[in-house]
């Protein structure tokens, strides 16, 4: 905390406003990866649709 007491009021907008800009970074990171996690879940559950109804479908047949 001394670190703080002794930074000027502009070196302690510097600093946050360097720390939002890593938030946004990090936000941006995460948000991304959760759109890849969503997109293979989706991409599994209709491969494994897929699969089901192919199963199905050959179970017809004979």
């Amino acid at each position: 905390m001394s670190k703080l007491s002794q930074m000027t009021i502009s070196e302690l907008l510097e600093e946050i406003e360097s720390l939002q800009e890593e938030l946004a970074l990090v936000t941006k990171e995460r948000d991304e990866l959760r759109e890849q996690k969503e997109r293979a879940e989706y991409s599994k559950a209709d491969h494994d649709a897929g699969q089901a109804d192919l199963a199905h479908t050959s179970g017809e047949r004979r």
